[in-house]
């Protein structure tokens, strides 16, 4: 549950629900990937330490956490190459270029 409940959440919040006129944008999606390779690289330090007096469920609980992080990891480095995901934060009036700056700070000048 640990591992998997941020999933959820991130999964539900970013496809909105139209019963309760609720239809998330595609800025939302970017930092539902920040919040989830955060967690993950808080998964590989936690159970880092574990891993020395481990048994074989606990390498593979570190192995799948490893995989879950570079998976999410590939996503998010091809939501950076995408310009829809730079115009929707330009767009947005509350982050508009003081976030884009943050984020793509190596890709403005």
């Amino acid at each position: 549950m640990e591992v998997l409940k941020p999933l959820m959440r991130c999964t539900k919040k970013v496809e909105g629900n139209a019963n309760e006129g609720r239809n998330d944008t595609i800025w939302e999606v970017l930092p539902a990937y920040e919040y989830l390779l955060h967690h993950f690289e808080s998964l590989k330090m936690q159970y880092n330490d574990v891993m020395i007096h481990s048994d074989d469920k606990c390498n593979h609980l570190h192995l799948n956490i490893q995989l879950g992080w570079q998976k999410v990891n590939e996503y998010y480095d091809k939501l950076n190459n995408s310009a829809v995901y730079v115009a929707a934060f330009l767009l947005h009036p509350k982050y508009q270029l003081v976030k884009l700056k943050s984020l793509w700070s190596s890709k403005i000048d």
